[in-house]
């Protein structure tokens, strides 16, 4: 058996700290964005409704995201 160096990751990482887990998180509050916007499309057409989409997804991606110290 053959030791693995500290800074080599045991996971696949896109960049550091983000992988296929919160590739996946990030894609769902994408398409729960998408949802909340079809449903606000019935009520109004307002351009204001991409802010779901944008709101869900940036929220999604902040709490996935690994903080400063990588918890």
């Amino acid at each position: 058996m053959y030791q693995v160096p500290k800074n080599i990751s045991a996971r696949f990482e896109f960049f550091p700290g983000f992988g296929w887990k919160e590739l996946f998180f990030v894609l769902l509050g994408l398409l729960l964005g998408l949802i909340v916007y079809l449903i606000l499309s019935i009520f109004t057409h307002s351009p204001a409704r991409y802010l779901a989409v944008f709101i869900f997804t940036g929220l999604a991606y902040f709490l996935v995201i690994p903080g400063p110290d990588g918890s």
